[in-house]
C-alpha cells in the first residue's frame, strides 16, 4: 500500500530492489530532479565542470559519460576498482 497526504509519503509493502527503483525516480521526476541509473558497483561525484566515475566491481564498466566528453583521467572503459575523470561538453 502507498499512501500519500500533502508531502507526506507511506510505503507499507514487501517490495523488491525494481519496483523501489521505479517508484522513487517517479518522486524524483515529479519534483524535477534528474536521476541515472548506475550499475550497483558505480558512484558518481561532480565537482564544478568534472564528473568523478568510481568502478568499486571486480569488472571493467563503460563510463557513464556523454559521447563527447572530453577524459581527463582515465578512459571511456573503467577498470575494476578504478576511477575516470571527465570534462562534460560545453
Amino acid at each position: 500500500a502507498i499512501v500519500r497526504a500533502g508531502k507526506a509519503i507511506y510505503v507499507g509493502s514487501v517490495s523488491d530492489r525494481r519496483f523501489l527503483t521505479d517508484f522513487l525516480e517517479s518522486l524524483c521526476l515529479e519534483a524535477g530532479v534528474a536521476t541515472q541509473r548506475l550499475p550497483r558497483d558505480v558512484r558518481l561525484r561532480r565537482r564544478g565542470d568534472l564528473t568523478f566515475a568510481f568502478n568499486y566491481g571486480d569488472q571493467p564498466i563503460a563510463a557513464p559519460a556523454p559521447p563527447n566528453a572530453r577524459f581527463v583521467l582515465g578512459a571511456q572503459t573503467i577498470a575494476p576498482r578504478d576511477v575516470a575523470v571527465w570534462k562534460a561538453p560545453a
